[in-house]
């Protein structure tokens, strides 16, 4: 009988650890990670405005770009308080490397990231316990977010370390290297710098190491707010993958 028990326990264990490891390279598959109410991170313009209810709504302000398109909103209420500006910032990887000089077409938009900023009146305690309804399992005590501009024109990785303080809250996701395996690894260390400034060869470690798929950070000022949903790693990490699947 004790045996039985313990192949039973022994089961369940590995059942859970299989269930464990899975889930969060299914949420990554289908843009489901710490993705925006409503949203997934697979989606283009036209979906998240659709999905969002955004369609006819007055003052929708459009800002196209060929490769970084925009929209935003103003006086909308998000976590349960009334937000100044809404915005959704969207990514056409293709269209990147074709500036770059890496590619010879453009694809399609995805949502890259979203940010609201709030007024300095925003009851700034009631976003965040909507916020850890919502992604509590994800929170962290620290974030390293990468900038897509050097500073100065350096050439160099541009980085910020955000811990949580009183005025501070960050959620995330695992890190890239977490999912990204040594058999892949050279590919994707040779494919990111084209979507990544001042990322070197010999920063690939370090970076994979630190870097998160998607990041929430909430950060409360004096004048305003502000809560920004960002999956630009994850853009960059499924143009890779569908660029390595399809040879």
């Amino acid at each position: 009988m004790k045996k039985l028990l313990c192949v039973m326990v022994s089961a369940a264990m590995l059942l859970f650890c299989a269930c464990s490891s899975s889930k969060p390279k299914k949420n990554l598959q289908d843009g489901t990670a710490l993705a925006f109410p409503g949203t997934n991170w697979n989606m283009n313009m036209d979906e998240v405005i659709s999905a969002c209810g955004f369609e006819d709504v007055d003052g929708l302000q459009m800002s196209p770009d060929d490769y970084a398109p925009a929209f935003s909103l103003s006086d909308r209420e998000v976590f349960g308080e009334t937000a100044m500006t809404l915005n959704f910032s969207f990514i056409d990887l293709d269209a990147l490397a074709q500036d770059s000089g890496e590619a010879t077409s453009s694809g399609e938009e995805v949502l890259a990231s979203v940010t609201i900023v709030y007024p300095a009146s925003a009851d700034m305690e009631k976003v965040r316990q909507e916020l850890d309804s919502l992604y509590g399992k994800s929170s962290l005590d620290e974030v390293t977010v990468f900038s897509l501009y050097s500073p100065l024109d350096s050439d160099t990785l541009s980085s910020q370390k955000l811990e949580v303080s009183d005025t501070i809250s960050v959620w995330g996701t695992p890190t890239l290297s977490s999912e990204i395996g040594d058999e892949n690894k050279a590919i994707f260390q040779e494919n990111w710098p084209v979507f990544q400034p001042g990322l070197a060869p010999e920063d690939w470690d370090s970076f994979s190491d630190d870097a998160r798929f998607v990041t929430i950070v909430c950060e409360e000022g004096d004048d305003s707010s502000t809560l920004q949903f960002y999956a630009y790693n994850l853009n960059v990490y499924d143009k890779i993958s569908a660029l390595t699947d399809a040879k």
